[in-house]
């Protein structure tokens, strides 16, 4: 299908059941000189501007945290070294940030597990997040072992082993009820307050083996949402 012309020279370097990522030259109206390198997406033949194909231009932020969130959760390995060595190969992230070129060059060395570890930006912090593994025992006893993840939370929020010596309080959001107020009880690293806790479980259906994120998403807020497949 014949593309508006705003797109020069574009080459499609990702394709997923429909989905389709393209990058090349985006000059939008004629009205920037050429345009600039651009990455750009398109669903099978929409959108459509009067019968021809034209493909979203995605902006910088947008695209950096694409490629950012598939180190979270990456393409096949394969398919990620390939999307990666096309955008750089046509010079599309200029300069090309050290940690990048070391893992690319790992990858074509046949060591693509690294990858799972890229930042795209070496500037920005990590993810605030943690991925913790639920026990037999934590779906028996309505609690999330959090040693694992403690160095998520404030040191204010780890209270003593009883109601006597409390914590700063922490807000918990996971799409079950109103937001949850609790804090750490020390001795044991679990959510003081439980009963909403077997209520996430059951309402995800989780089992032993099952694994949450915890997401901090504000000072002392928090996201609590199960992995899916």
């Amino acid at each position: 299908m014949k593309m508006i012309s705003y797109w020069k020279n574009p080459k499609e370097i990702h394709s997923d059941d429909g989905l389709v990522l393209i990058i090349g030259w985006y000059d939008h109206k004629h009205r920037n000189s050429g345009g600039s390198k651009t990455l750009g997406v398109h669903w099978r033949n929409y959108p459509q501007s009067r019968g021809v194909l034209s493909p979203c231009a995605i902006p910088e932020a947008t695209r950096n945290a694409i490629l950012s969130g598939s180190c979270i959760k990456p393409f096949p390995v394969r398919t990620y070294s390939r999307l990666s060595y096309l955008l750089t190969q046509s010079n599309f992230l200029t300069p090309l940030p050290k940690n990048l070129a070391h893992h690319l060059r790992a990858s074509q060395k046949g060591l693509e597990h690294e990858l799972a570890g890229l930042i795209i930006r070496p500037e920005e912090k990590p993810m605030p997040f943690s991925i913790i593994e639920l026990k037999q025992g934590n779906l028996d006893n309505n609690h999330i072992y959090l040693s694992s993840a403690i160095d998520l939370f404030p040191a204010e929020s780890i209270g003593g082993p009883n109601g006597a010596d409390l914590g700063a309080e922490l807000e918990i959001h996971c799409g079950i009820a109103e937001r949850i107020l609790t804090d750490i009880a020390g001795d044991k690293k679990i959510f003081r307050k439980r009963a909403w806790v077997g209520e996430f479980f059951r309402s995800h259906s989780l089992v032993a083996g099952s694994r949450i994120i915890i997401e901090r998403t504000g000072a002392n807020r928090y996201h609590i949402y199960p992995v899916r497949p």
